[in-house]
């Protein structure tokens, strides 16, 4: 076989190959990538949610973001960017009192909201809000 025929096709593989691999940040994504259906939260500051317990967040074409925090409802509002920038009002929510790992999941929440500066939509599905010091939230659908 022809050697040039070889290497080129070899280098195709490995492009295609190495991009369909690539593992990297996630990238900022369209402002209508947040709206629709709820995210469901996975982690906070990098800790899994408490098990059995499914915090949400929402957003609204209106800038109102809301959801659960696996023990009360809430709303924020926010303003997103297209450049991935991305903040929260102060939430307000119900008041009903839960578990002490269900109350401390919330207010860990309603702190990470207040520290987000930025989101991105990772390759694999995963929403990340991040804040100054890294993600602070992780929600997928």
């Amino acid at each position: 076989m022809n050697r040039a025929l070889i290497t080129a096709a070899f280098t195709a593989c490995a492009a295609a190959l190495a991009a369909g691999c690539a593992i990297g940040p996630a990238a900022p994504a369209p402002v209508a990538a947040l709206t629709g259906e709820p995210w469901n939260i996975i982690a906070i500051d990098g800790v899994p949610v408490v098990a059995g317990s499914t915090p949400t967040i929402a957003f609204d074409q209106d800038g109102r973001a809301f959801g659960g925090s696996g023990c009360n409802r809430y709303n924020a509002s926010y303003q997103a960017g297209a450049d991935g920038r991305l903040s929260f009002g102060r939430a307000v929510s119900t008041r009903m009192a839960c578990q002490p790992p269900l109350m401390e999941q919330e207010r860990r929440l309603f702190q990470a909201l207040e520290a987000v500066t930025g989101y991105a939509l990772g390759a694999d599905g995963v929403l990340v809000l991040y804040g100054g010091d890294g993600p602070r939230l992780q929600a997928r659908r």
